[in-house]
């Protein structure tokens, strides 16, 4: 079977010569020749139905359609912010800068050195200094440039931080001092040493590798600029300067980007410049990850059932899901169980009229989660070797703390198989117990004595104890206990 490339051209057909067309003939090249060009991006991408609210008229014929729904008449994650669709949303190119091209003079120093060689800058005086800042303030970016030499500076509010980023603020203020230090070239043509300070280092990296990052436009714009100050040879570097060191022009150029902040938050944008704004990808997903956020924890509020279980979780979080991380099957049923009380025990078996009564076999309580984890006798061997399976946890009466505890996860789960009082897991697969993370595993079930505390393998209570765990049988002369009826 033979196996073909595709080459797909775009652009001037005068290097489709016979030549060109016979060596791909040779090498099992297949020609596709595109007369047009793609337009990719949230520009092209986006449904007219969420650009643009149909008309009443409209509507009437079909309604909304899902998406629809959601964005005008539901308010869900995908409505825009007040005033939009308006502005304008992100598209990004798969290169910015062609890698041929030399990237441009940006200094990244340690803290102590980036302070230092500011100093001297300003101290010989043969640049011209430009601060920039971008800053966040009660919902709305600002950004800012600031010449301290000519008492020149430009602010701008770009949006809200459900349309930008303090990241794309930095970045922007970068373009705004690269498009200042091409006017100042124009102006005082003798004037060619520049240096810009930013007290961002990641858009000054994005600037030296330029990626398909969100805010990618500002990235666009200032690698444009700086390609003009190659061509008209404007000597401009652009230095990296730590922020909040008392260094005037950044704490000027902070200012300047709060104040513009401030205007976005005081209402005192027109709606023209609104219409200016670029609405970037980050933001978006910064909104739809809220949005999901407040509606899980709406729902989990509302919800009536699973007491046990907001004891555990009081409100939803990363770390709620973080805690069955990398958690191999059998070891994440047991703790489900265990966490949410649902579980084969004599208590909960009682409750739901699968059990005549819900005593454990030592005749001193129920057979609930906290008798078999923290009080019943019949398992102190292997509650104590639970305990010694788990490091840096402190033993504690608390079982919420125990169960939220995700160093005592593997622990906890080994306990319930050891003491073989599930009949679900008493011939479980190795394979499905601890996490994917073996060597993690191994070091935190490595027990303290290789000879009496083989996991999965150990048992230590009585063989009396082992008889009544197994069959339910209260010996009341043995404990000393009273059975209700």
């Amino acid at each position: 079977m033979r196996r073909y490339r595709i080459l797909i051209l775009n652009g001037h057909r005068s290097y489709l010569t016979v030549d060109f067309n016979h060596t791909c003939t040779e090498n099992n090249i297949i020609l596709i020749y595109i007369l047009s060009y793609f337009r990719t991006g949230p520009a092209f991408a986006i449904p007219d139905g969420l650009a643009n609210r149909r008309t009443d008229d409209e509507l009437k014929l079909g309604g909304y359609t899902p998406m629809e729904a959601h964005a005008w008449k539901k308010g869900g994650c995908l409505l825009a912010p007040p005033g939009t669709l308006a502005g304008r949303w992100e598209s990004r190119l798969a290169y910015v800068q062609a890698p041929w091209h030399e990237p441009p003079k940006i200094m990244i120093d340690k803290r102590e050195k980036a302070i230092s060689v500011h100093n001297d800058i300003i101290r010989k005086n043969e640049h011209i200094a430009i601060y920039t800042d971008g800053s966040g303030y009660q919902g709305y970016i600002g950004t800012s440039m600031v010449i301290p030499a000519f008492g020149k500076q430009r602010t701008e509010c770009i949006g809200t931080e459900g349309t930008s980023t303090v990241y794309a603020a930095e970045a922007c203020g970068i373009k705004f001092a690269l498009e200042t230090t091409l006017q100042i070239a124009d102006q005082n043509i003798q004037t060619k040493k520049l240096v810009i300070f930013s007290d961002s280092q990641a858009a000054l990296r994005t600037l030296m590798n330029p990626r398909m990052v969100s805010g990618q436009t500002y990235i666009h714009d200032c690698i444009d600029s700086l390609r003009k100050c190659i061509d008209e040879d404007i000597d401009v570097t652009l230095r990296w300067i730590p922020g909040h060191e008392d260094i005037p022009g950044n704490e000027a150029a902070d200012r300047a980007a709060k104040r513009a902040a401030l205007i976005g938050a005081r209402r005192q944008i027109v709606p023209g410049d609104m219409d200016n704004w670029t609405i970037l990808a980050a933001a978006a997903k910064r909104r739809i990850r809220q949005s999901t956020k407040d509606a899980w924890e709406k729902q989990w509020d509302k919800q009536k059932a699973g007491k046990p279980t907001k004891k555990l979780v009081p409100q939803p979080s990363k770390r709620t899901l973080q805690y069955w991380t990398f958690l191999r099957k059998a070891t994440s049923s047991i703790l489900i169980q265990l966490r949410t009380e649902r579980i084969g025990l004599a208590h909960y078996l009682w409750r739901i009229n699968r059990r005549e009564q819900p005593y454990c076999a030592c005749g001193l309580s129920g057979q609930s989660v906290r008798h078999i984890l923290m009080e019943c006798p019949l398992y102190e061997n292997e509650r104590g070797l639970m305990w010694s399976r788990i490091k840096g946890f402190r033993r504690t009466t608390d079982l919420q703390a125990l169960l939220r505890e995700k160093k005592a996860a593997i622990a906890i789960a080994q306990f319930i198989i050891d003491t073989r009082m599930l009949d679900q897991f008493r011939e479980v697969d190795p394979e499905a117990v601890g996490t994917y993370e073996s060597a993690e595993t191994a070091a935190q079930l490595e027990p303290a004595n290789d000879k009496d505390t083989d996991v999965g393998t150990c048992t230590n209570a009585h063989a009396d104890d082992i008889f009544m765990r197994d069959t339910g049988y209260v010996d009341l002369k043995r404990t000393g206990a009273v059975r209700r009826t």
